[in-house]
């Protein structure tokens, strides 16, 4: 998009767009944000403003907006597992529910951008029930989404960084049901947005003020040596998938799955009794939770029971 303004090649340039965004849905379906994202950067950053963008590259937008067409015929020859764990036609929760618990794990995604902990791989989250809980997040995400459509018109660059984030998130973190209500993974493109907006926060801050500028020799290397050393912490819990489960069950004792993965690994290490013991307060958690059964029936059997 950006190397066909002014091109004299400006045609290749889009052509290659359009076929670069349609080669994207083979690899993963959250392509089907880009011609969104692409529609909302043209005027923030090139044409200043979306009658302008449509006149000089209408032809682009349209062939980037006609590119998730394709997506159905690729979902349809995917693997289907997808299918019983995804969609509207998804059983284990609801439309409403999804979305009304979405506002609370958007939030919390953010508070891991500034503090990064507890380390959890697997969250089970659970359906928000409170509705005063449902009505603070909500409000507050709302609220973001606001200021992002106003700053869209009086300051693009900050709400450019806003509409990344939001849309980013959208087919993971809105309404659409999905087995798994909160995964981190699902912040790897969003979390751009909000990265850049600290720095130029700190940026900003410091312009033009010596003082502020001066303690940055000093702060700098503290902040940089406190991050460093939570580093160091946070790479002991990946020294073993004994240790990363541990702190998952640690982090959310209610979710059975962690439970069985830790029983797995002290399995591994003949540690028989612990992981009976794993898996069977999964089971408890879980009463219908076949491969947790499976698993105990396996250890029972290796430690003589």
């Amino acid at each position: 998009l950006t190397r066909s303004v002014g091109s004299s090649k400006q045609r290749k340039w889009e052509m290659a767009a359009v076929s670069v965004c349609l080669v994207g849905y083979g690899f993963k379906p959250i392509m089907v944000v880009t011609p969104l994202l692409a529609w909302v950067y043209d005027p923030c950053f090139l044409s200043g403003g979306f009658a302008t963008a449509w006149k000089v590259r209408g032809r682009l937008h349209l062939g980037l907006w006609l590119t998730p067409l394709v997506l159905p015929v690729l979902l349809a020859g995917s693997a289907v597992e997808w299918r019983t764990s995804a969609g509207f036609e998804f059983e284990g929760v609801s439309t409403l529910e999804y979305a009304s618990t979405q506002p609370e794990i958007i939030l919390h995604y953010l508070r891991l951008v500034i503090w990064p902990s507890p380390l959890v791989l697997d969250y089970g989250w659970p359906v928000e029930r409170s509705w005063m809980v449902i009505g603070i997040t909500s409000a507050v995400v709302l609220g973001l989404v606001g200021a992002t459509i106003w700053a869209l018109i009086r300051k693009p660059i900050w709400g450019f960084a806003g509409a990344w984030f939001f849309i980013n998130l959208a087919p993971t973190s809105s309404f659409v049901p999905i087995a798994d209500l909160a995964f981190e993974h699902r912040m790897y493109l969003a979390l751009l947005a909000p990265l850049a907006v600290m720095v130029l926060c700190v940026r900003s801050l410091l312009d033009g003020k010596p003082l502020l500028e001066k303690l940055v020799p000093i702060l700098a290397p503290v902040a940089l040596v406190a991050c460093a050393g939570l580093t160091y912490l946070r790479n002991g819990d990946y020294r073993s998938e004994s240790r990363l489960w541990a702190k998952n069950v640690a982090a959310r004792p209610e979710h059975p799955r962690p439970r069985n993965n830790l029983g797995r690994q002290l399995a591994l290490h003949r540690q028989f009794d612990a992981a009976v013991t794993e898996w069977k307060k999964a089971i408890a958690l879980r009463p219908d939770y076949g491969i947790a059964w499976h698993n105990l029936g396996h250890a029972q059997r290796d430690r003589g029971d």
